[in-house]
């Protein structure tokens, strides 16, 4: 039977790929605000390879320890900031969650979607 990665394991065996593109920079500033407001409650995120890669509607999933009701309204704020930041050329649509296994089905959605692309 076929052992079932977790996000720990998959990141310690993937190399870390930085595209230089209008997303990456997009995603990456998210993050950068993100992390700069959440402190130690976010644990990472997972973006698409691109805007229009979507899962549920979500381009980036966001795994915290514990969601709080201000955390929605963090995430709005930041994705408006990010997009005005980029002209409103690229949108960064968020789910957040404090399960590690929805965000693994984040992943293997895109995953499929970029394999079968």
């Amino acid at each position: 039977m076929k052992k079932t990665l977790t996000l720990r394991e998959l990141n310690k065996g993937l190399p870390l790929i930085l595209p230089f593109n209008k997303w990456f920079k997009a995603v990456l500033t998210f993050y950068i605000k993100l992390s700069e407001i959440l402190n130690d409650d976010l644990i990472e995120i997972v973006a698409a390879p691109n805007e229009d890669t979507v899962f549920h509607g979500y381009n980036v999933a966001v795994l915290v320890k514990s969601i709080t009701p201000e955390i929605y309204e963090i995430l709005a704020r930041i994705e408006g900031e990010v997009s005005k930041l980029y002209n409103w050329e690229l949108s960064i649509s968020s789910y957040v969650a404090d399960n590690p296994q929805v965000i693994m089905q984040f992943l293997n959605q895109v995953l499929t979607r970029v394999d079968t692309a």
